[in-house]
């Protein structure tokens, strides 16, 4: 913990600590406490976080570095002091770290969002940032860059007016976008924000109706454990369902991989040697094999997509 002139204020204390002092607490001692005090009870401590109706408006102070997104949380005490509510950093990923600054700006903002998702999500706040290009571009509905699109998709839903701050005010987010990455495990391979595991969403089953009636033929579920040989699966899926199979390190992985793939078998299960997904609704094989993908989708696209000049009849197999 930092205090501004901390010997300064603290000498008539420290004073007393002397063997060749006599002890005596006069008004210069009192004077410090309480300087002391308030700058540990006001300045510095976290203020609780006030969701009450007519309480102080929320900011969120955002900056970037090319090292990591740097946030401040805000919220105004009852004399329209701004009081810090919690400080977060998060370091970018291998990929993230090679995008252009605005890229990495905007992506920076997505990222603190994300994770402070539950506290935001439904209350109007205060966005601020140093950066007019990327003021402009969150207020841009599409973007030439895919990513970046995703990104302002995500970002626009939440509650905010955009205020921009110039650079040399901006210090306490800036600061804390300089922190370098830990060596924490977890955090030196953390996911980039647009990483998605390759899965198909099967559908539990189709029926036959007809367009012009209100009847609906009975639906069958469709059961994806009717599939008896295992799929050939490659990359990720066959990395994991080596791992699932010896509970060892494949051969063909570092160990860096190996901790992705450790992190994210709670998501997986081997069941008649097929590779599946937990948490679903329905049953979800997990293909990860390029050959099959191509396969899979020619079928959905003949049996689904293609109705022909007749539209008499839908049918279709998951």
């Amino acid at each position: 913990m930092f205090i501004k002139d901390f010997s300064k204020v603290a000498a008539p204390l420290r004073r007393l600590t002397r063997e060749d002092v006599l002890w005596k607490w006069d008004e210069k001692c009192e004077e410090a406490l309480r300087k002391l005090r308030k700058i540990l009870g006001e300045e510095i401590n976290l203020k609780t976080f006030n969701y009450d109706k007519g309480s102080g408006k929320i900011k969120l102070a955002i900056d970037s570095s090319y090292i990591a997104e740097g946030a401040v949380l805000m919220q105004e005490d009852e004399n329209g002091k701004d009081r810090p509510v919690l400080y977060e950093s998060v370091t970018f990923s291998r990929l993230e770290f090679k995008y252009s600054q605005p890229k990495l700006e905007l992506c920076g903002v997505a990222r603190i969002l994300k994770k402070l998702q539950t506290i935001l999500w439904g209350k109007h706040f205060e966005l601020q940032l140093d950066a007019k290009a990327l003021i402009e571009m969150i207020n841009t509905p599409c973007l030439p860059n895919a990513p970046m699109t995703r990104w302002v998709a995500y970002i626009q839903p939440f509650s905010f007016d955009l205020v921009h701050k110039p650079g040399k005010t901006f210090t306490m987010p800036d600061w804390l976008s300089r922190r370098p990455k830990g060596e924490d495990k977890e955090e030196s391979e953390m996911d980039d924000f647009d990483e998605e595991e390759d899965w198909i969403k099967p559908h539990p089953g189709f029926g036959l109706t007809e367009v012009n009636t209100i009847k609906v033929g009975k639906l069958s579920r469709n059961k994806t454990n009717n599939i008896k040989s295992p799929i050939k699966q490659e990359g990720f899926g066959k990395h994991m369902q080596e791992y699932f199979n010896s509970l060892q390190k494949p051969q063909s992985i570092g160990e860096e991989y190996l901790n992705k793939i450790k992190r994210r078998s709670v998501n997986f299960y081997l069941e008649g040697g097929q590779l599946k997904r937990r948490n679903q609704a329905h049953p979800q094989i997990f293909v990860y094999n390029e050959k099959a993908w191509k396969q899979i989708l020619k079928k959905m696209h003949k049996n689904l997509g293609h109705t022909g000049q007749s539209r008499k009849d839908i049918g279709g197999k998951a």
